[in-house]
């Protein structure tokens, strides 16, 4: 940024700086991916003290934390991953913050705003493993006395690490699974496998974290059949959260490219919030994807075991009842 504001300051010199993306009449000049490592370290903590009201006014979604108040942090940018849905060229490289700077930033939020808990964003928290294993024992060796959650690939966690994460007070740990098709999973260029999907939700459960699986509806390929698949395989791996949202071709990723060869791609970057479907493979309807993704959720969640996991974790009986009374209307309006 500092460079960026120092380029503006000379007229017409902005496109100097590598990553800008800026317009020359009715043209588009880029000055080219930036290739340079992000010390991280070197940015200040976030501006918490501008958001007015916080942690107090921004609450997180139900069942998604086990204390309040909490807050959402990032301790790395980029993911090693290759999936085709993903921008992952926003991060030319891989960075994290030091463990030090995350501790100092945890013991911030604790004393200046109360937070007990803490939500990491990361899309892959676990890539760094030295890091990670310096951080999970500083959290452990300081005590700060804090929850947390992650999210993390399932091909990126063994038995030990998890142990650790455990003891340094993670409670839940969310995996981009996406489907239940091992076909489907190549042509997402996910590199990974039904049994490593299988293992690692083993494994965290063996290590006493609970599991959220992040699913897609309506992929490449994407038939009748493969919903189903797709269905019993998340049913059947002992998860214990469950989301899907509809495959959604974003601009700037692979997908995007491919989107018209597997399919129906209505390209309106204003309905790519992915509740709502804006790809169709061949063969297949909205109508048909609508009602598969409420399919996946009542048949997910209208199992006893499931409910049972939910009802151990309501602190407030009113917002829980709400929210399950509005979860039921939305997945029983249609027929599926």
């Amino acid at each position: 940024m500092t460079e960026f504001l120092a380029a503006m300051s000379e007229i017409g010199s902005g496109t100097k700086v590598r990553g800008v993306i800026s317009r020359s009449a009715e043209r588009l000049v880029n000055s080219r991916l930036r290739d340079d490592k992000i010390d991280l370290d070197s940015l200040p903590f976030y501006a918490w003290d501008l958001l007015e009201g916080f942690p107090e006014r921004y609450k997180a979604p139900l069942f998604s934390t086990h204390r309040t108040p909490a807050a959402p942090i990032l301790t790395s940018r980029g993911c090693p991953g290759k999936c085709i849905f993903c921008f992952s060229g926003c991060h030319n490289t891989l960075s994290t913050y030091s463990s030090e700077y995350i501790i100092r930033l945890l013991k911030h939020l604790q004393t200046h705003y109360g937070i007990r808990e803490f939500m990491i964003h990361d899309d892959n928290f676990v890539m760094f493993k030295n890091n990670l294993i310096e951080l999970l024992s500083m959290l452990i060796s300081e005590n700060l006395e804090m929850s947390w959650s992650c999210n993390a690939r399932v091909d990126m966690v063994d038995e030990n690490v998890l142990a650790l994460m455990a003891k340094a007070g993670c409670w839940q740990i969310s995996y981009g699974i996406e489907t239940g098709n091992q076909k489907i999973m190549q042509v997402l260029e996910k590199n990974i496998t039904r049994e490593k999907v299988a293992h690692a939700i083993s494994i965290s459960r063996k290590a006493g974290i609970r599991t959220v699986g992040y699913f897609m509806i309506g992929h490449f390929g994407e038939t009748p059949e493969t919903i189903e698949e797709t269905i019993r395989f998340a049913c059947s791996i002992g998860l214990d959260d469950f989301r899907m949202s509809f495959f959604t071709p974003l601009p700037g990723t692979k997908a995007a490219l491919l989107a018209t060869q597997y399919g129906t791609f209505e390209n309106d970057w204003s309905k790519m919030n992915l509740f709502a479907p804006v790809f169709t493979p061949v063969g297949m309807d909205k109508e048909q994807l609508l009602a598969g993704q409420k399919r996946a959720l009542r048949k997910f969640f209208f199992r006893l075991s499931v409910v049972w996991s939910f009802l151990k974790m309501v602190r407030n009986p009113f917002l829980a009842i709400r929210g399950a009374y509005l979860f039921a209307i939305y997945v029983m309006k249609r027929n599926g």
